[in-house]
């Protein structure tokens, strides 16, 4: 439980990047939000930890997309949104990215099996990724995870809940934090906690 909002994106991205640091399998770490907004707003808290630690390296390389720029360096890690069954790429599937050409707009990935992928400039104005380190509690379900940081809120309902908190096979961890404008029961609720 942190004392508010900005404190409870902290301590979840601190917390994401030392257990995917940790694991052996960086992608079955994952943070889960309820809205597409937070899903956005961690993955940002994310890649300023992984900046600050120099785990993001060379060029960056920005793709404008509708619902805010897609920013990617050599480190990040994305997720596949859309199918693309001539690169074998399907939607769902988690990648690194290993090489940025800031020149050219392209970018190289690579996969858990061990292949890597040539991306042109085109492709990826295509709104195919998108960055993997925390994705909506609708996109998780049916998925089997090592471990799940689950970012509480008042948008996360209790079957919203369920799915993400049954996902993570070793580990689920709730956050939570008092919200602005909920109601005080709530807030002396969190805040005895």
């Amino acid at each position: 439980i942190s004392a508010d909002t900005e404190a409870l994106r902290h301590r979840v991205a601190a917390d994401y990047v030392q257990a995917s640091g940790a694991s052996d399998h960086p992608d079955s770490v994952t943070i889960l939000a309820a809205t597409r907004h937070q899903v956005r707003t961690y993955n940002d808290a994310v890649r300023e930890l992984l900046d600050d630690e120099r785990l993001l390296t060379g060029p960056e390389l920005t793709i404008p997309a509708d619902d805010g720029d897609l920013r990617l360096r050599a480190g990040d890690r994305v997720l596949i949104t859309r199918n693309d069954y001539a690169r074998d790429l399907l939607n769902g599937d988690r990648a690194a990215v290993t090489h940025v050409n800031a020149e050219t707009g392209a970018l190289t990935l690579a996969t858990p099996d061990g292949a890597t992928h040539n991306l042109p400039h085109s492709w990826l104005h295509d709104g195919r990724l998108d960055h993997a380190y925390a994705i909506t509690c609708h996109k998780a379900q049916g998925q089997t995870l090592d471990a799940t940081l689950v970012a509480g809120s008042a948008a996360l309902t209790s079957e919203t809940a369920y799915v993400a908190l049954s996902r993570g096979r070793s580990a689920n961890h709730l956050y939570l934090a008092p919200e602005p404008g909920r109601d005080d029961q709530a807030q002396e609720w969190l805040t005895d906690t």
